[in-house]
């Protein structure tokens, strides 16, 4: 029987050809003094490789000019090798590197020898030394030759020559194993793990994750065939192994129940042991820079990813630097990047490739330019970086898919000499064409912007790079709290630039953070417990503001040191998880498998609105600045009443400034904040509200942006975390006294290029109770209300049943719920994941009767809500992708069918699908039953 790979080719045992040594221009010398030259004297083709050494520099030692070619065989008995020596008793070595890295260094013997013998390598035994890779001697499918080395022995000549030709892999026809799966979750699955016999024999497999935990399997086979094991993912004590996961398989030739004199081939990337299905964390924008491909060792690498894993983080950043990869022309170096990819792959870790900066051969630098810096030049040829580029999406293209073309091009630190939008587009347009051949669902990132930037990005539409990224990247350093900083407008202008130049593009926050530093001065540093609360409070923001990604800057600390860039980390070197590293956990898991509904409800108790602007006459348009224009209508376009007030702007001119609105509302009682409703127009015009208490303190702040198409609610909370926030008139103690009133809107000037257009106002409103921030989500069967304010305030929070619990990482800690369905919550500046289930009431009814949904909804929560009977027949839709405000809230069926018949007896469900902002759909069901 001829045995076949687990990919149906036909294996056959006997000598594969590894090597013909018939150029010598594919060799070069590494290390001592001397020349290669192509020899005729040979023994297969017609070419030969010659070494002329002289140890006078040392070790003789030559190695591949382009990549090693892998080898076409993993049933490795032998290596043999034609070899013509001098005479000489000098030694000759090879050096081999496996799928990890290691270079294993075998002994192929003296070259006294001056007429053509071949040279057997038993690779049954151990090699005289290895380096690098997993160092445990074992080869790793597959396998290639690296280096052929001359080592002189003794007082043997120092100069001489050898050829050597035809290198032969004696194949015994075993294959190494594979997995029918990319990976496995123990104790809730199954992967079944194949290899091919060449033969009669005894064979052991073990499967061994980082932590060394093993899963142990022997058998004997009678003759060639393929053979397949189904396992659960528990080691052989039956608990369960986590992380990468390799396969060693040792097997012999003699089929009688005792393994002897065995050979030993290993696949070190089977299949992962994960805790949760890849889909899990779906929809989370949760994401970190991290630094595995920099990691020689596999536990180290397989900790971090571990840390990531059990912080529910979907999206790992790393760097495929060229330089690394491509350390000179044509030569590529994958095994730490290839153990990177499988490391997080193995955890359900999805990876945004960083295709970054210059090698050092291919740099525009000046002569002399220091490496450390020279790599932030561009390249002198784009073509060499378009090429390290497809090299590496081609390697990878069934693991990544969202590769970042370079790293902030728009400040100097990155590309030097000065910013260049125009040869960063050049970069961009050609890297991209390639990328798509190659792999064309890849998700193209530009590199992340330093801070939002009009100006080059409109530079790049102008270049003609606007059809060449799917997305934008967006880094958002700030200090202080993020609701008081910047990042609200940059994520809106950002969107805004792409609602008007590249519609459908989204938007990547591939670096962001807080550093711990304590003491580089004034802002620059903050504490942990804030750096958590600013962790989890941005992240859910991004979330609510549709971005796909939220990567902070970084997983694990740079260095040890006092500085700033060496305190942004989760986790110190000593392997401390600082309290950031938890929040980053809470909020990945609170957001994982859901989709953002909208913002939650300003506060915990009711609202009044103040005014429906529905008539011109509810405010005085007033334009500010010399040369602005502003003028008010009524329309209809609204979010609820009968209709809205209209601006129609024009702050062309450069002395115009933008629109004050004055509506002097008075307001009774004692609210915690004040919103009012606004249909953006893409041109991200601030927004301010003004308001004076009862002793002329003028309170103001910023309340949003005039951002993206579309309507958002926009809040002046009273608790000073608006940006711009500040008080000033009569009286001035920063205190609000009752009663107030909301006397203006303010509307400025963009900084984008958009500088006229028209922006909707509705529905002024007063918010009572605990004031409250934070995104409703809904998955997992759940409504998650993410929630936060400055403070320690414990109130009661609607909530969607008769039970509530507080999320964190997977437990569920009840709180008490009221007869109001009122849940009791301590809310303080670090977000509590409030989740309760949809309720329908009653759970029966008779025919005829009506039945509700009870939800939870944030601002603008899309929702079709349907009746299904149990065999899945849709009888009525209730609501069709209708937006809501936020709140709680019933959604009663009066029991009849579509057309207007009552449904009959038997089992139903409600289904309720919700949109969220980036696109996605949840959907999920709750029963009820029709009694006969």
């Amino acid at each position: 029987m001829t045995p076949t790979s687990a990919l149906g080719a036909t294996i056959a045992a006997g000598l594969v050809t590894a090597e013909s040594f018939g150029s010598a221009d594919d060799w070069t010398l590494v290390s001592g003094r001397g020349s290669i030259s192509s020899s005729t004297d040979a023994t297969e083709g017609d070419r030969s490789l010659k070494m002329d050494y002289d140890f006078g520099g040392g070790t003789f030692e030559i190695g591949r000019v382009a990549t090693p070619q892998d080898i076409d065989t993993t049933g490795l008995r032998a290596l043999k090798l034609d070899v013509k020596g001098d005479g000489s008793f000098n030694t000759l070595y090879l050096r081999v590197r496996d799928a990890t890295g290691e270079v294993l260094y075998y002994r192929v013997g003296n070259i006294s020898n001056k007429n053509w013998s071949t040279a057997t390598v038993d690779l049954s035994k151990a090699p005289s030394a290895t380096t690098g890779g997993n160092g445990d001697g074992i080869i790793d499918a597959p396998i290639a030759l690296f280096r052929v080395v001359v080592v002189r022995n003794g007082t043997q000549p120092a100069t001489g020559s050898v050829r050597v030709d035809n290198l032969r892999v004696d194949d015994s026809g075993w294959t190494a194993p594979r997995s029918s799966t990319g990976s496995v979750i123990p104790g809730s699955g199954t992967t079944d793990v194949r290899f091919t016999a060449g033969g009669a024999g005894d064979y052991r497999l073990r499967l061994i994750d980082p932590s060394k935990n093993t899963r142990t399997f022997t058998g004997t086979v009678q003759g060639a065939k393929t053979e397949t094991t189904r396992w659960d993912g528990k080691s052989d004590g039956g608990t369960p192994l986590a992380g990468v996961v390799r396969a060693v398989l040792e097997y012999d030739s003699t089929a009688n129940g005792t393994l002897s004199g065995q050979l030993t081939v290993a696949t070190p990337y089977l299949v992962g042991a994960a805790q949760r299905a890849a889909s899990a964390t779906a929809g989370s924008v949760a994401a970190v820079n991290s630094s595995l491909t920099t990691y020689e060792s596999l536990a180290k690498a397989d900790t971090d990813a571990a840390a990531m894993e059990d912080a529910y983080v979907r999206y790992a950043r790393e760097e495929f630097e060229w330089n690394r990869v491509e350390p000179r022309k044509g030569f590529f170096d994958w095994p730490k990047f290839d153990q990177a990819v499988s490391v997080a792959r193995a955890r359900n870790i999805d990876i945004i490739g960083k295709l970054v900066y210059t090698a050092d051969w291919a740099t525009s630098a000046p002569a002399g330019t220091p490496s450390s810096s020279a790599r932030y030049y561009p390249p002198a040829d784009t073509a060499n970086y378009v090429n390290y580029a497809i090299a590496t999406v081609e390697r990878y293209k069934d693991r990544v898919k969202v590769w970042e073309i370079w790293n902030e091009p728009n400040i100097e630190q990155y590309w030097k000499p000065s910013p260049d939008a125009s040869a960063y587009a050049r970069l961009l347009k050609a890297t991209y064409a390639a990328i798509k051949k190659v792999q064309p669902d890849a998700i193209v990132v530009t590199g992340g912007l330093a801070g939002y930037s009009e100006q080059y990005l409109n530079s790049l539409r102008e270049a003609g790079a606007i059809d060449s990224f799917d997305g934008i990247g967006l880094h958002t350093y700030v200090q202080g709290a993020p609701e008081s900083s910047t990042i609200d407008s940059w994520i809106s202008a950002a969107q805004s630039w792409i609602a008007r130049n590249a519609p459908g593009r989204s938007l990547w926050i591939t670096e962001t953070g807080w550093s711990t530093c304590a003491s580089c001065g004034s802002g620059a540093g903050v504490s942990e417990a804030d750096q958590a609360a600013y962790l989890s409070r941005s992240m859910i923001d991004a979330a609510a503001h549709g971005v796909a990604a939220y990567a902070w800057f970084n997983l694990v600390e740079i260095g040890g040191s006092a500085s700033r860039l060496d305190n942004y980390g989760l986790i110190e070197q000593s392997g401390r998880k600082k309290p950031a590293y938890s929040a980053l956990a809470r909020a990945g898991a609170g957001m994982a498998g859901s989709v953002a509904a909208g913002t939650a409800s300003p506060s915990a108790g009711t609202s009044t609105v103040l005014s429906d602007l529905a008539r011109t006459t509810d405010v005085k348009s007033k334009s500010l600045g010399e040369g602005a224009t502003s003028k008010v209508s009524a329309v209809n376009t609204r979010v609820a009443g009968s209709g809205a007030i209209a601006l129609d702007y024009n702050y062309k001119a450069s002395t115009a400034e933008g629109t004050s609105l004055t509506m002097n509302l008075p307001v009774s009682g004692r609210p915690s904040a004040v919103s009012v409703w606004t249909y953006g127009d893409n041109s991200n015009s601030s927004i301010y509200m003004k308001i004076t208490d009862a002793k002329g303190e003028i309170f103001e702040g910023k309340v949003g942006n005039a951002g993206p198409e579309g309507w958002s609610r926009q809040t002046l909370y009273f608790d000073g975390l608006n940006p711009s926030y500040k008080s000033y008139g009569s009286n001035v103690d920063k205190k609000i006294d009752y009663p107030i009133t909301v006397t203006d809107l303010h509307v400025f000037k963009s900084s984008t290029s958009k500088t006229s257009g028209r922006i909707i106002f509705d529905d002024v409103t007063a918010h009572y109770g605990t004031s409250t921030r934070g995104v409703v989500f809904y998955g997992r069967n759940f409504v998650t209300q993410a929630l936060y304010r400055p403070d320690f305030a414990t109130t009661r929070i609607p909530v969607a049943n008769t039970t509530a619990y507080i999320y964190d990482r997977g437990a569920l800690q009840a709180v008490p719920v009221d007869s109001s369905l009122g849940a009791e919550v301590t809310v303080s500046s670090a977000p509590k994941f409030l989740v309760s289930s949809n309720r329908v009431n009653p759970s029966s009814v008779k025919p005829g009767s009506a039945v509700s949904l009870r939800l939870v909804t944030g601002d603008r929560t899309t929702i079709t809500v349907q009746i299904y009977t149990k065999s899945g027949k849709l009888v009525r839709t209730i609501t069709d992708s209708r937006s809501y405000l936020s709140g709680a809230r019933e959604i009663a069926w009066d029991g009849k069918v579509t057309g207007g018949a009552v449904a009959s007896p038997g089992d139903y469900r409600f289904r309720i699908s919700v949109s969220g902002p980036d696109g996605r759909t949840v959907a999920w069901g709750r029963p009820f039953t029709i009694a006969g």
